[in-house]
């Protein structure tokens, strides 16, 4: 089969360029020239008639082109460059006129459409947007960069499906590249903002985006999640979408209240319709000690639970299954007979116990040296020193006493108190002590823990839900991690599944009271009159799963097969996001992956690369490069 390249240019020099960059792809293209865009109208009309036999006839060959042609009957226009400044204002309508009649008279098919190829310079004010046709392959900047100008039109000659050829140069890269689409805004606040759908968004998603008004240092986005969805009263068939901060950042916090301060909902907060009866579980893994009371000044009737260990936590949660519970609370099978001084400190004796042996965890030679206080906890001392005052032993739950040591709880039930004197002849307090059996202390650890059956939010670390997960414990119940150090994208996408928000220290208290209200406050509430108007356009933008890169394209997968001549924009990111450009593409081939079900690999080809994105793309393939090389 002839195949045929037509390029509308009238620059000698650009035609040099062209062609032998033409014939380097493939040495059997047949090269055709056009000066003026009259000779190619008059060509296209010779098309109507002759069909793919005018190939032959149309355009001069380049003055150099002195080969002998082969003439095949079977003739296919692999390709059109155009030089946009011939083509004019025109241009996007006469193209596709020009496609559509290429079709119906069998220069090309539907499997293997003509592509075509603008050209322009670097300086001109060409709108991508208006270039963003399924028809059109791309746009080449000159003066040309040779490399990228191979590249792009090898892709554009080899046409729409997978590309095998030796010479496309991909690195395979593990780097972060977002797909960026513009959402319509309508306003925001220091909660979030108010967006615009054509369809209704889905409650609890979680998504990036990217905004002049989210700028804090090299911070340029952050991440929201859709909390409620109505219909749009002023546009049918759209919808206003409800978007909360998630995982924000403290600068960021501190920027929206100032810029973005909405009154919504202090005044709910202080002065309540119902006052928020909330039950709320505090692992304080960064000694931020003065976060309960402050919480307490915005719900004085929350009940806050503080943990710092895990171990305690769990005590309190499930006391029967915590590793804190030992099977053997006092040695042997008898009660145990101690001796403590009168004033109730310290040991004297041990009835029936050697030295070697061991009570509470402790061996006996080291507990005398110990006050006996110490090793009780909290409600036990307090016990204790009510039986001492009285010299009287409560029944029931009254007389049962926990030691503590190593980690462990020592549950026993005080059988007898008695002043008295030891074999020694010292004035003592003889306590006896005897064992518990497995319902009565299974019934006691139940009533014990404060925990209570029902918890409404639970407010912790990272170590503390890791282990939550894990186990399994509240998994449906309301959650606010607290970090030090701010995640990565991907790690705010996997607690967002789990918390209802993430809270970098130094934590806003006002920020955080606000969350929490929102977390159980009817959303009727939070109107779209509690929204600064500010009506614009931001991005979204959602990570693909690189595979490999070039100056010229990405290959990616994705869960859905996206059309093919479809465009899409894209981010390579960088830590500064201040610096992100804005990368056009469009699909040129995709394919469901075989191994895995679900997934397509897609390649996107760049679209209109000025100078300034082949040096930044060239720049983050290397750096990005050097980082894997490192890591790996």
């Amino acid at each position: 089969m002839d195949q045929f390249v037509i390029v509308i240019e009238d620059e000698e020099k650009i035609q040099e360029v062209l062609f032998t960059t033409l014939k380097k792809i493939n040495p059997i293209l047949k090269v055709r020239f056009f000066d003026k865009l009259e000779s190619f109208s008059a060509w296209v009309a010779t098309v109507i008639k002759d069909g793919p036999q005018s190939l032959e006839l149309g355009g001069f060959r380049w003055k150099n082109d002195k080969d002998v042609e082969t003439v095949d009957a079977a003739k296919r226009l692999n390709l059109i460059v155009c030089k946009n400044e011939i083509l004019g204002t025109q241009s996007i309508s006469l193209l596709q006129k020009t496609t559509d009649l290429l079709l119906r008279k069998n220069l090309c098919s539907e499997e293997e459409m003509t592509s075509i190829v603008l050209t322009a310079f670097d300086h001109s004010t060409v709108s991508l947007k208006s270039m963003e046709e399924k028809f059109i392959n791309n746009v080449i900047y000159k003066p040309f960069d040779l490399l990228i100008l191979e590249e792009h039109l090898r892709y554009a000659v080899i046409g729409r499906k997978k590309p095998k050829d030796d010479n496309l140069k991909n690195s395979k890269l593990v780097a972060q590249i977002e797909m960026v689409k513009d959402v319509p805004i309508k306003g925001f606040s220091d909660l979030g903002f108010l967006s615009i759908s054509d369809s209704p968004l889905k409650i609890g998603n979680v998504a990036k985006f990217y905004a002049d008004e989210f700028l804090v240092g090299n911070t340029k986005s952050t991440m929201a999640r859709c909390v409620k969805v109505e219909p749009n009263p002023d546009v049918k068939n759209t919808f206003l979408c409800w978007m909360e901060y998630f995982a924000m950042d403290a600068e960021q916090v501190k920027k929206f209240r100032k810029d973005f301060f909405v009154d919504f909902p202090a005044t709910l907060i202080s002065q309540p319709k119902t006052p928020f009866k909330l039950n709320i579980i505090y692992f304080d893994s960064f000694s931020e000690t003065e976060l309960p009371s402050s919480l307490k000044r915005f719900f004085p009737e929350a009940n806050i639970h503080t943990y710092n260990r895990w171990e305690d936590f769990e005590f309190d949660y499930n006391p029967e299954k915590s590793e804190m519970i030992t099977d053997k609370d006092l040695p042997g099978d008898k009660d145990v007979r101690i001796h403590i001084d009168p004033t109730g400190h310290f040991f004297l004796e041990f009835t029936d116990l050697g030295e070697s042996e061991s009570l509470f965890g402790d061996n006996i030679s080291s507990l005398r040296t110990k006050d006996f206080q110490s090793l009780l906890d909290v409600e036990s001392k307090k016990k204790w020193l009510e039986i001492f005052r009285t010299q009287k032993i409560e029944a029931g739950n009254g007389s049962i006493f926990v030691f503590h040591h190593n980690n462990k709880k020592f549950l026993v039930r005080l059988q007898g108190f008695k002043k008295t004197k030891t074999k020694s002849d010292q004035p003592s307090i003889e306590l006896v002590f005897g064992k518990l059996i497995p319902s009565v202390k299974s019934s006691f650890l139940t009533a014990m823990s404060p925990l209570g059956k029902k918890v409404d939010l639970i407010i912790g670390s990272e170590y503390f839900f890791k282990i939550c997960i894990k186990k399994n414990y509240y998994p449906t119940e309301a959650k606010i991690l607290i970090s030090k150090n701010n995640f990565t994208d991907n790690e705010e996408k996997y607690w967002a599944q789990f918390v209802r928000d993430v809270m970098y220290i130094p934590i806003d208290r006002s920020y955080l009271a606000k969350k929490i209200f929102l977390t159980f406050a009817d959303k009727k509430l939070w109107s779209k009159d509690y929204f600064t108007i500010k009506e614009k356009e931001i991005q979204t933008a959602q990570q693909i799963q690189l595979d490999e890169v070039s100056e010229a394209g990405l290959f990616f997968k994705y869960h859905r097969a996206l059309s093919i001549g479809s465009f899409r924009r894209f981010y390579l990111w960088t830590p500064d996001e201040t610096k992100l450009l804005d990368y056009h593409a469009n699909c040129n081939y995709t394919e469901e992956v075989k191994e895995q079900k679900g997934s397509f690999l897609h390649h996107f080809v760049f679209f209109g690369m000025k100078d300034l994105y082949l040096k930044n793309i060239r720049l983050w393939v290397r750096e990005n490069y050097i980082q894997n090389k490192n890591k790996g």
